[in-house]
């Protein structure tokens, strides 16, 4: 309720991060021990945005996810049975839902981390089912010989628009 009490704020320009990580606590050693390792350290790296470490301590948990959405050029959603459970991963993909149609934008990246069955996803997560009917995601594959495959097309997933988005920020300033 709060966040929609919230009067409407311009797009920030002050982009921070490549990508915000929405994912469950569930998932957490996959995402921080892999995904990360493999995004922080590619060449040229990227900055990403994990709520363990990089939200605002003391600030509200909702204000946070607002922030770091629209401080990152995209937003990262990786997928499990966990995710689909979680109440704060359903309010981080709300909030990155509407950055998408209310700014007109393609900074949406699903990762399917394991086949999710359709009757365990939640009916309130009606919007995930659309998106995930209608865009691509990137699935993570179990043959560790597709894992390199599978970086590149994350790496040029994250990569869409962020040069331009660079190029626009370097001129503004």
């Amino acid at each position: 309720l709060q966040a929609k009490r919230k009067p409407k704020r311009a797009p920030t320009k002050d982009i921070c991060y490549d990508a915000f990580v929405s994912y469950s606590e569930n998932d957490s050693n996959w995402v921080e021990n892999i995904m990360v390792q493999q995004l922080e350290q590619a060449c040229p790296p990227f900055r990403l945005c994990l709520h363990k470490r990089d939200f605002v301590p003391g600030k509200w948990i909702v204000d946070n996810i607002i922030d770091s959405i629209e401080k990152s050029h995209k937003t990262l959603f990786v997928l499990s049975e966990h995710f689909v459970q979680s109440e704060w991963c359903h309010y981080e993909l709300y909030f990155a839902h509407h950055k998408l149609f209310s700014e007109n934008s393609n900074s949406l990246i699903l990762i399917l981390l394991e086949p999710i069955p359709p009757y365990v996803i939640p009916a309130r997560y009606h919007k995930l089912k659309a998106l995930m009917a209608k865009r691509t995601y990137l699935e993570w594959p179990k043959e560790r010989s597709k894992h390199a495959l599978f970086w590149a097309n994350l790496r040029a997933a994250i990569s869409i628009n962020l040069s331009v988005a660079d190029e626009q920020n370097r001129t503004e300033v």
